[in-house]
């Protein structure tokens, strides 16, 4: 899974050499739950991202295989033709999984940038950190929500925020910041949000409510298209509905 890539097909349609990809199913011996186990690119690639997603044919099935606890409904196509929900009526599931039967590692990282979204089980909210180290500064933010369920809004997580800047060549460019003893009227909000289970598919499909008042509907809002680069040579494997 960790070399050139993939081969997809679909009908007589056929690309060789796609991003390395793991598509499996498994069941917990424990619970006799069945999960998606989905692996896509590799870590030396710069990205990596490992996802369980619950199962079950009480949520649907769709090509001999039970549906997801996420979204991802309508014709024609759906995510295998539609993937950046640019026609009305379809539903590709994007950011619609119910997140207390996910969880999910993914990493990037760059020439001087990495950064790691890890949530370890199925119950807690997600840490989130970044790290950049240059020649002229480096910089750590660690923002770790595990301390709450999605059912808890009043616990905020805990919270990093370190920089040092070292560029001897500009004046006065030497210095340091650390939120702990250097942040003026901190307000860490930081995994103060609940999710509010769907009606349907293992609960996706909800919504997020915030400490604050605010509140977001999964799997809308967000302009999908605008995370794709025609230049890279890596399209999905029907042509329809590219940007």
């Amino acid at each position: 899974m960790f070399g050139s890539g993939t081969a997809d097909t679909v009908g007589d349609f056929g690309h060789l050499n796609q991003t390395p990809l793991l598509d499996e199913q498994v069941t917990d011996p424990n619970t006799g739950i069945t999960y998606y186990h989905m692996v896509l690119g590799s870590t030396a690639s710069g990205f990596a991202q490992e996802i369980y997603i619950q199962a079950s044919f009480d949520y649907g099935g769709f090509q001999g295989g039970p549906s997801s606890a996420s979204l991802g409904t309508g014709a024609p196509g759906g995510n295998g033709s539609d993937p950046l929900d640019l026609t009305s009526g379809i539903v590709t599931g994007e950011g619609s999984g119910n997140p207390n039967r996910v969880i999910m590692r993914q990493v990037m990282t760059g020439t001087d940038m990495s950064s790691e979204f890890l949530k370890t089980n199925f119950a807690t909210k997600p840490k989130i950190t970044q790290d950049i180290s240059a020649t002229d500064m480096s910089a750590h933010v660690a923002i770790d929500m595990s301390n709450s369920t999605y059912g808890t809004s009043a616990v905020p997580g805990s919270f990093v925020n370190t920089v040092s800047i070292s560029d001897g060549g500009t004046p006065l460019a030497f210095g340091t910041f650390d939120y702990s003893t250097d942040a003026q009227n901190s307000n860490v909000t930081a995994g103060k949000y609940t999710y509010a289970v769907g009606a349907t598919t293992g609960g996706a499909g909800g919504t997020y409510n915030y400490a604050d008042g605010g509140s977001a509907n999964t799997g809308t809002g967000v302009i999908w298209e605008n995370f794709w680069d025609p230049a890279q040579p890596n399209p999905w494997i029907v042509s329809t509905n590219r940007p």
